[in-house]
């Protein structure tokens, strides 16, 4: 933990540094009005409920990588367990298929 902390510090300074050679003034208003290391929660609540969220943007756009990961990962487990004939191990492969089944079909949906 310290040693990220130190990048950081370290990253954020170097950051700054740049903002203020090639922006100025600007940037130096934004360093001063910006906290540095805790959130500011006022006007979350104003933008939150300003925003409109699409879920299949987020389906399509965003989530085709880790959809693909979910599958593979439930195929890999799957794969893994397919010597063992342990009642529970059944259930759980039943569990995984369904799984992928329902997160193909979703993201495929969301494609269309």
């Amino acid at each position: 933990m310290p040693l990220f902390l130190f990048i950081f510090a370290a990253m954020r300074r170097r950051r700054e540094a740049y903002l203020r050679a090639s922006s100025g003034r600007r940037s130096t208003a934004y360093v001063r009005d910006v906290p540095r290391w805790l959130l500011r929660f006022r006007g979350l609540g104003t933008t939150l409920a300003e925003s409109e969220f699409h879920w299949r943007r987020v389906l399509v756009k965003e989530y085709g990588t880790p959809t693909g990961w979910v599958i593979g990962i439930c195929a890999s487990v799957l794969w893994d367990s397919g010597g063992t004939t342990c009642s529970t191990t059944a259930g759980r492969r039943a569990g995984l298929i369904a799984a992928m089944i329902v997160v193909a079909v979703f993201w495929c949906v969301a494609r269309s």
